[in-house]
C-alpha cells in the first residue's frame, strides 16, 4: 500500500465526526471484500499442496481443506485492513503510512542479545525493562538494521513519530517473537529513529473487561504491564480514535449480509488447479 499523505496542518484539522469516521471505515472494508472476493475467482485451490496432511485427507472431504484455503485468504486480507484503518485514524496526528522501513545502526553484541531474548534463553518471566537494559549493557560492531514497521505516525512526514507492529488477537509464537525482536531493535538503534514503538492488538478476543490470555503471547510478553503492548481501546486511543472498534463493528454488521451470498458464490466457482489446466 502506498503512503497515506495528509496536508501540513492536518493537527489543526477537528478529528472526524462518527458519521465520517464510519463512511471510511466502510470504504476500506469494501475494497478489502471486493479484493478479498476476487482471489477466490482468481487462485485456484490444489490439492497437491496438501501432501504433507495426507493422513487427514485420507479422512476428511475435500470440502474441508477447501475451506482452509478461503479461511486463510480472508485471515491474510483482514491483517492488511487492520493496517490501513491504522493509518486512515492516524492521518490525522499529521502524517501515517504503512510498509515504513526504520534504517539505522545496531551493535552486534545487541543483535545477539535480542536473539537470546527472543528465543527465551534469558531467565526469568518477560519483562521490557530489563530487556532493553541488557541490550543496551553492550555494543559491538556497528551493523546496519532495517525495521518494517505496519504502521508509522508522525506529526509530520520526515520526522520522528511512532511505529506500530499490528497483529490478528491471537497471534502465533513466531508472529510475537518476531514483534519483540522488533521493538528491541527499534530502541537499541544508535542513534534511535522512532519517538516510540508498540505491539498491537486490535481487540481483546477474550472480551474487553476480560484479562487477556493467549498462552503464545505470554512467553515473550508481560500481558498484564507490559508498556510496548496494546489491546483493543488502548491501542486505539494511541494511534488516534478510541471509538474506531466500535465504529468498525457497526459497519461490518451493516454490510456482512450485503457480501455473504457473493462470497458463496465465488467460493462454489472458485476452481480447483486440476479445473484450471
Amino acid at each position: 500500500m502506498p503512503n497515506v499523505p495528509t496536508s501540513p496542518d492536518a493537527e489543526s484539522l477537528p478529528p472526524p465526526t462518527r458519521a465520517e469516521m464510519k463512511r471510511r471505515l466502510d470504504t476500506l472494508v469494501r475494497e478489502m471484500m471486493e479484493g478479498f472476493i476476487n482471489s477466490l475467482r482468481k487462485a485456484p485451490f490444489d490439492l497437491d499442496d496438501l501432501d504433507l496432511k495426507q493422513p487427514y485427507w485420507a479422512l476428511l472431504p475435500e470440502s474441508v481443506f477447501r475451506g482452509q484455503h478461503i479461511e486463510r485468504k480472508f485471515v491474510t486480507a483482514f491483517g492488511k485492513l487492520w493496517e490501513r484503518i491504522a493509518a486512515a485514524v492516524g492521518e490525522r496526528k499529521g502524517y501515517a503510512e504503512t510498509g515504513r522501513k526504520i534504517v539505522g545502526t545496531l551493535g552486534k553484541e545487541r543483535v545477539d542479545r535480542i536473539s537470546t531474548i527472543v528465543e527465551g534463553h534469558l531467565p526469568g518471566t518477560p519483562n521490557w525493562e530489563r530487556e532493553l537494559a541488557y541490550v543496551m549493557a553492550v555494543d559491538g560492531e556497528p551493523r546496519k538494521s532495517i525495521v518494517t514497521c505496519d504502521v508509522f505516525i508522525s506529526s509530520r512526514k520526515g520526522e520522528p513519530g511512532v511505529a506500530f507492529e499490528l497483529k490478528s488477537p491471537k497471534p502465533n509464537r513466531d508472529q510475537v517473537k518476531i514483534a519483540r525482536s522488533r521493538l528491541l531493535t527499534l530502541y537499541a538503534m544508535e542513534p534511535r529513529q522512532i519517538e516510540d514503538a508498540y505491539f498491537g492488538l486490535p481487540f481483546n478476543p477474550f472480551g474487553e473487561q476480560s484479562p487477556y490470555d493467549w498462552p503464545h503471547l505470554k512467553t515473550v510478553f508481560d500481558g498484564e504491564n507490559d508498556p510496548r503492548l496494546l489491546i483493543g481501546r488502548t491501542l486505539w486511543e494511541t494511534v488516534g480514535r478510541a471509538e474506531v472498534f466500535d465504529e468498525f463493528m457497526e459497519v461490518i454488521r451493516d454490510i456482512g449480509n450485503e457480501f455473504h451470498e457473493r462470497i458463496e458464490e465465488a467460493c462454489s466457482q472458485m476452481a480447483s488447479a486440476d479445473d484450471a489446466e
